[in-house]
């Protein structure tokens, strides 16, 4: 492949990035701060652990826990949105928190039966996270 053709493959990349960027900061927020899906599940995480319930996002149970608030707060802000989403709409948004659900109890029923992540696989991941 010549440069010219490698450049012209990486702007498109690239502006289709930007366009997907634009598109999901129209979606998931109500105010002009893109990042504030963001800072309300943080906040909304806090106030589970004052209240000595903290999501423990090092568990499959957690971690799914955390995906479930970020599907909440997407839906609440398609839901109070003025304007058409541009990328999922509040009913795509509903069936991808069915989905969540459904990976909850398949996260529980594992956590149940007391079924151990391969433990060679545990460790390469926690050698990675340094």
């Amino acid at each position: 492949m010549e440069l010219s053709e490698a450049l012209t493959l990486h702007r498109e990349m690239i502006e289709g990035e930007v366009e997907l960027r634009e598109g999901k900061a129209h979606d998931y927020s109500t105010s002009n701060d893109v990042l504030s899906n963001f800072a309300v599940v943080a906040e909304v995480c806090a106030v589970f652990r004052r209240h000595g319930i903290p999501i423990e996002i090092e568990t499959p149970v957690g971690y799914c826990t955390l995906l479930q608030l970020l599907k909440l707060t997407r839906f609440l802000n398609l839901l109070h949105r003025t304007t058409p989403p541009k990328n999922e709409s509040v009913f795509d948004t509903v069936r991808d928190g069915r989905v969540y659900w459904e990976l909850m109890r398949e996260n529980l029923i594992e956590r149940d039966h007391n079924r151990a992540i391969d433990p060679e696989l545990l460790e390469n991941v926690r050698e990675l996270a340094g």
